[in-house]
């Protein structure tokens, strides 16, 4: 499957904006007061990182197609957004909570939807199913 070179500079631009955008709401130090307005910056922050996540895996979703990963590499390339997660404890307003949720909770999400991805008629079934035993003798 070819991939057009506009889809690779969105998804690109569309990666750094995600990323400076929550690198930015992290580092903000005035935080909002009222209750609505602390309700849009979690919402923006959520924004920013759902679009950080689903361009991410679809980048991973390309290159395992490419190099014909199988669904269980899928899942682990959810793992490669951590590096991009250090840059939150990097910096005067380091936020700790930001940086768990990128080491916890985002790479098996960004694996599972690269897996969807990259094999879309794949059941998880499937997916997570044991390997076969070696055998000596081939059938």
């Amino acid at each position: 499957m070819k991939v057009w070179l506009g889809w690779k500079i969105g998804a690109t631009a569309g990666l750094v904006c995600s990323l400076s955008a929550l690198f930015w709401l992290v580092s903000w130090t005035a935080r909002p007061t009222d209750f609505l307005s602390r309700l849009g910056w979690v919402s923006a922050g959520l924004c920013a990182e759902g679009a950080f996540v689903f361009l991410s895996a679809a980048c991973f979703a390309h290159v395992a197609r490419q190099r014909n990963w199988s669904a269980k590499r899928c899942h682990l390339s959810g793992f490669l957004i951590v590096v991009p997660g250090t840059l939150f404890l990097a910096g005067p307003h380091a936020n700790f909570y930001l940086w768990w949720s990128f080491v916890c909770g985002l790479p098996p999400i960004t694996g599972y939807i690269c897996r969807k991805l990259a094999y879309p008629e794949m059941t998880d079934e499937e997916a997570f199913a044991p390997e076969a035993p070696l055998s000596l003798f081939p059938k």
